[in-house]
């Protein structure tokens, strides 16, 4: 290879390092939106209609919920439950008046006198999954023998958060070991291990951010782990932000892995005989 040659093909390795922090660090920021945060960041409930404990005359005609953040909803976003702890069929979860930080649903037209519980559980923007309850009552109170405390598997949080330590330990393997190999150790594209430590981090954020985007409809609907399958489940969460920028994430992945599996190829290639 002659001098221009050489000078292009160090060009092109230059620009291939930028491109790839340039991508990584758009995984990153894709990854950020699944980051574990601290508590406080959490969405939390600053208001409803009616108010916890609040005795009324006659059945309200809905529920409103309001937080300090935006929230996403799904189908169990809010449940009301009679005094046995028997939940009765209200409207669709929304959001009042198109606020991106409230919660509405409808209830029943026939509800008769008596204390109800109303469980609610929504995704935070952050997007970890937060519920609480709280009661209120027509005419007068009874005495409650359902629990204000919701029921969850509690094998969905976990798997969720094997899903995140598996993507931020790919994403490690692939920004570190890639710069490695790419900048410190050039002649680590034509030793296997080199590359074996990159392809190591694709698989393992792919397969990460997979998990993340599976068990996020059952996290958030209080469903157990076996819900992951439901096709339904899935097409909710991704016509949520946090599901579209875990699909945004793998079709990065899968362009990233493209790019450098041409930076990364093997360059001791022997020539064919002439």
């Amino acid at each position: 290879m002659g001098v221009a040659g050489r000078r292009r093909a160090r060009l092109v390795a230059r620009l291939a390092v930028v491109a790839f922090l340039v991508a990584g660090g758009l995984v990153a920021d894709l990854l950020g939106v699944t980051v574990t945060r601290p508590a406080f960041a959490h969405a939390y409930l600053m208001g409803s209609s009616p108010v916890d404990g609040q005795v009324l005359d006659r059945a309200p005609a809905e529920v409103s919920l309001r937080f300090n953040e935006a929230v996403s909803l799904g189908r169990r976003s809010i449940q009301l439950l009679d005094v046995t702890g028997r939940s009765l069929t209200t409207g669709a979860p929304g959001h009042a008046e198109g606020k991106a930080n409230t919660a509405q649903v409808g209830l029943p037209a026939d509800l008769a006198e008596g204390t109800y519980v109303v469980a609610w559980r929504i995704t935070s923007a952050d997007s970890h999954v937060v519920s609480g309850a709280f009661s209120f009552s027509v005419g007068h109170r009874s005495s409650m023998a359902a629990s204000l405390e919701q029921d969850a598997d509690p094998a969905v949080p976990v798997v969720d958060a094997v899903g995140r330590g598996l993507a931020f330990l790919g994403l490690a393997l692939v920004l570190g070991g890639g710069l490695f190999v790419a900048v410190l150790w050039p002649g680590g594209r034509n030793d296997r291990r080199g590359r074996r430590i990159v392809w190591s981090g694709f698989a393992l954020l792919a397969a990460g951010t997979t998990v993340v985007l599976l068990v996020q409809g059952p996290y958030a609907e209080g469903a157990s782990l076996a819900a992951a399958a439901d096709p339904t489940l899935l097409g909710a969460t991704l016509s949520t932000r946090l599901g579209q920028a875990l699909a945004a994430r793998l079709v990065l992945v899968a362009l990233l892995a493209a790019a450098f599996h041409l930076a990364l190829r093997p360059t001791n290639r022997t020539p064919a005989p002439t």
